[in-house]
């Protein structure tokens, strides 16, 4: 619904997958609809998402992590939290 609203196409691709259609233009404001529709803090610039996986490699939670700085995770951040998870 939110999407629709605020005038942003996306499609089911498949389980747990969602494609967004960018057939425009997109500004920084489009991007911050489309982070607010999926349920990003709304002063965030960065975010980083890490999956933890159950035993038979299903994704059971997320780490989310969102930060005000701009581009304030890089891989090294990416590898060590990934580590973290896999201790979770």
């Amino acid at each position: 619904r939110k999407a629709i609203a605020k005038q942003i196409n996306l499609r089911a691709i498949g389980e747990g997958a969602i494609g967004i259609s960018l057939d425009e233009t997109t500004t920084a404001d489009d991007l911050k609809d489309l982070l607010e529709i999926f349920g990003a803090a709304q002063n965030s610039t960065s975010e980083i998402v890490v999956p933890c996986f159950g035993a038979s490699g299903e994704v059971w939670a997320v780490l989310d992590i969102d930060s005000e700085r701009l581009a304030a995770f890089d891989e090294i951040d990416a590898h060590y939290l990934q580590k973290i998870v896999a201790l979770i």
